[in-house]
């Protein structure tokens, strides 16, 4: 009877330290589920006097990513006051040139050195010298980048139409690893398109428009986050439809299955 009562009690305190470790293990590899976009937008600054005849120009980078900006603007250059962050920026780094295309004498700011409460770095002895900047961002080894479950909604976009008072708009919805569709834009949008706005959790989605319906005649592709649209300080772009202005009759927009 003792032995039978030994061997259930050491079987018992087994499957707990078993279920403790597990739990541990658990608990150490776990990460924080960062379900926004994962960017860092800066602002180039030039605050003028009161703020009367100021100048701004911004880029944003992904975690683990860099990008450059090989010349901050005739407005901007030499003329830059302050730079302010935005975004999930804790790991983000600024790299100031003295001339454009990333040359000449450089210096870098980290993001946690800089004023947190106002989110700005003073410039101090690169006041009014900066042509160029180079952002860079690490990956924080406990933060999930990815989007969040499949059932959430990662893109929203708004076709709008080409009208100056009372505008009517055409929304979209996009899943992660999905695509939304339209082969008829209808008559109160077709040739008669004149704007993309962009919703939360767009980066690296793709639209497609089609000069006809039923996704014929020409096409044109527009990446988000391009040149051509991209992600504004706001975190809101509006895409420069160019050419393609009033001539869209049917669209697709497709978005990938995760963005790490």
């Amino acid at each position: 009877m003792s032995k039978t009562f030994l061997l259930f009690t050491t079987l018992l305190l087994v499957a707990f330290l078993q279920a403790s470790s597990s739990t541990h293990l658990k608990t150490k590899v776990q990460k924080t589920r960062y379900d926004q976009k994962g960017l860092c937008f800066i602002k180039l600054w030039q605050t003028g006097v009161f703020r009367i005849g100021s100048s701004e120009n911004s880029i944003f980078t992904k975690h683990g990513q860099c990008k450059e900006l090989n010349y901050v603007g005739d407005s901007l250059n030499d003329d830059t006051d302050m730079i302010s962050f935005s975004g999930d920026c804790n790991t983000c780094s600024v790299q100031v040139f003295d001339d454009a295309n990333l040359q000449g004498g450089s210096k870098t700011f980290q993001r946690k050195d800089c004023n947190w409460a106002k989110n700005t770095c003073e410039l101090n002895d690169w006041d009014d010298r900066i042509s160029s900047v180079k952002l860079c961002c690490d990956k924080d080894p406990k933060i999930d980048y990815r989007y969040g479950e499949p059932w959430h909604k990662i893109c929203s976009l708004r076709f709008r139409q080409d009208k100056w008072l009372d505008p009517k708009y055409l929304d979209s919805m996009i899943y992660k690893g999905r695509c939304d569709e339209k082969s008829n834009v209808g008559k109160d949008f077709n040739d008669n398109i004149n704007q993309i706005h962009i919703g939360d959790q767009c980066l690296d989605c793709t639209v497609q428009l089609f000069d006809d319906a039923d996704f014929k005649g020409d096409s044109k592709i527009i990446k988000i986050g391009s040149n051509e649209c991209p992600i504004t300080y706001e975190g809101i772009p509006k895409c420069d439809l160019g050419g393609w202005k009033d001539r869209v009759s049917s669209y697709k927009v497709c978005c990938p299955t995760s963005i790490v």
